[in-house]
């Protein structure tokens, strides 16, 4: 049996000097059909991506390679042999907190490889909205030289198709990120653990500023020739998913952005919900909820608040369909 004790995360090892800068780290396992998009449209924001695979029975070693080799300075990949439990599988429940088999750990790894003081974790199946990640990273550049330590969160929308193929939202799950996808700083007090679900990243200051940042990309999971389904093993696993999704609701872009169902996503909250939403919708309320309380308004909130001001800067054709259309998927 190997020993896999080379891979088991060194929480101080988060602490050695770091040069100003955003890392993005990426837990890879069969994403050919996307990586090779979600690593060009992102790699021009960053001063590095590291990329690590794993258990990979398809050509996604084949294309980081390449990537590897066409930007030499920016992307570095390494392999994690560990067999991992990925979330929601039978097994991911058995596994120990720091077991090299566990996601967690397998998350660590690979932010552990990063040299920047700023680091987030990038999916596989993420298109970068340019626009949008160009201003974001200027902010984080501009607090990294300030000497300002932050967290930025962001969400993405969900792709799907609908039965003539047509690429739209998927209104089931429009949303990609409930407040786990962030730009945070590096250090000991920000790494992965495990709950009885999940890896989850574990922020140990309560004192650090938050901000939520808007949409940053467009998440193709649905767009996957497996519907995002094939790493789980049993079906049990999988209906378990599909029902927690919920009924499948495929929406065209231009009646996704319409103030109409805006209104119909919103009619769907709850008074108290939808009373927070019209609040937030002047940043000056959202600042001052900050302000007095420490803590941000809540996700839900306000990203329906901004949602028109976020969609106002996509181009959805230029910067989702033409470039799938590239990919003839």
């Amino acid at each position: 049996m190997e020993n896999f004790d080379r891979f088991k995360f060194d929480r101080g090892s988060l602490s050695r000097p770091r040069n100003p800068g955003i890392s993005a780290y990426m837990r890879i396992k069969n994403e050919e059909q996307f990586v090779r998009t979600a690593i060009l449209s992102h790699i021009d924001f960053y001063d590095e991506i590291i990329a690590v695979y794993n258990d990979c029975t398809d050509n996604t070693e084949g294309i980081l390679t390449e990537l590897a080799q066409q930007y030499p300075r920016k992307l570095k990949v390494h392999h994690y042999p560990p067999k991992v439990h990925w979330a929601h599988s039978a097994e991911y429940a058995q596994v120990a907190g720091d077991s090299v088999h566990g996601a967690a750990n397998y998350s660590n790894y690979a932010l552990s490889k990063t040299t920047r003081t700023v680091a987030t974790k990038l999916d596989a199946d993420h298109l970068a909205i340019p626009g949008k990640l160009a201003s974001l990273t200027e902010v984080i550049r501009r607090d990294i030289a300030a000497g300002k330590r932050k967290l930025y969160y962001f969400s993405g929308i969900n792709l799907a198709r609908n039965s003539d193929g047509k690429i739209g939202v998927a209104g089931h799950v429009p949303f990609v990120g409930n407040r786990d996808h962030y730009y945070h700083p590096v250090g000991e007090g920000f790494h992965y653990k495990n709950n009885k679900l999940a890896e989850y990243l574990a922020i140990e200051d309560a004192t650090l500023e938050t901000e939520y940042m808007g949409i940053m990309c467009f998440h193709l999971k649905y767009l996957k020739h497996d519907s995002a389904f094939g790493k789980y093993r049993s079906e049990a696993e999988r209906v378990y998913m599909q029902n927690k999704l919920g009924k499948f609701e495929w929406v065209d872009f231009a009646e996704f952005r319409s103030a109409q169902y805006r209104a119909k996503m919103k009619k769907r909250m709850d008074f108290y919900d939808r009373l927070h939403v019209d609040l937030y919708a002047g940043e000056f309320f959202r600042k001052a909820k900050y302000k007095l309380t420490g803590t941000p308004p809540k996700l839900a909130h306000v990203r329906l608040a901004r949602l028109a001001e976020d969609l106002a800067g996509i181009d959805w054709r230029r910067d989702a369909i033409d470039k799938l259309q590239r990919r003839a998927i």
